[in-house]
């Protein structure tokens, strides 16, 4: 088939609501899909990595990410970015960083521990190891990844965060769903100063005790995205050290 005749059969398939680019890349994925799906279950047993298990009946395949470039947002994706930026302007920052790829914590090596005063990651470890980007398979670059970003924060400065919530789960190979206090067991010596919640009716977020509250575990209420700013502790010096400076 000529160039010509392709372009207009990909038309005359596009009016009749066929994609058929997507269905030959879906095609072409679904074998990849299964690979890494037990590359997954195999590397959860082997490392024993208990959280975000994999279910059949959560299966999400996306089969297309990795022929894509990076694209617009939109939803939550876009609110969400409006709320970091609406935080972030506020404190009238010199240099602030913005994680939103090699979430493994691989973009971070090197840097040096305690030395970024702002860093945000949006809607990034959700879908870290799952391969879903081309990435390397690995049930635990979530943990790393965020365990990277808590290494690299200032004492007293803040770390802007989100990643969908509701009720734990593992959509493989699309995402992860975290319940609100696993961000902040895994973020162990920061803190939480807020707490937003955008759902998918196209909410702005809501930043209260209440918004944590409907996106609790059993709340069917919140099924978009939750932002958290977390900050690392004030380093305090010893009673030795003060008496010293007196």
């Amino acid at each position: 088939m000529t160039g010509r005749r392709m372009d207009r059969f990909v038309r005359a398939c596009s009016v009749a609501g066929i994609d058929p680019v997507g269905m030959a890349h879906a095609l072409k994925g679904a074998p990849r899909f299964v690979r890494d799906w037990r590359a997954y279950d195999r590397l959860a047993k082997e490392f024993d990595v208990a959280t975000f298990p994999l279910d059949p009946r959560r299966l999400y395949p996306d089969l297309e990410d990795w022929h894509e470039q990076a694209g617009t947002a939109s939803g939550h994706y876009f609110r969400q970015d409006l709320w970091a930026a609406r935080e972030i302007h506020a404190r009238q920052l010199a240099e602030h960083l913005d994680v939103g790829s090699a979430v493994d914590g691989s973009i971070l090596v090197g840097t040096a521990n305690e030395s970024i005063a702002s860093v945000s990651s949006l809607h990034a470890v959700d879908h870290s190891g799952l391969g879903r980007h081309g990435d390397v398979v690995d049930p635990s670059a979530l943990f790393r990844g965020m365990q990277t970003l808590r290494r690299v924060l200032t004492p007293g400065r803040r770390l802007y965060f989100s990643v969908p919530v509701r009720r734990e789960r593992l959509h493989f190979n699309a995402h992860r769903v975290f319940a609100p206090d696993t961000v902040l067991s895994t973020f162990e010596g920061l803190e939480r100063l807020s707490f937003a919640a955008v759902d998918d009716a196209g909410g702005l977020p809501r930043t209260s005790s209440l918004a944590m509250r409907s996106c609790s575990t059993s709340s069917p209420t919140c099924s978009g995205s939750a932002s958290q700013i977390v900050r690392r502790p004030e380093a305090h010096a010893s009673p030795r050290r003060e008496a010293r400076g007196r």
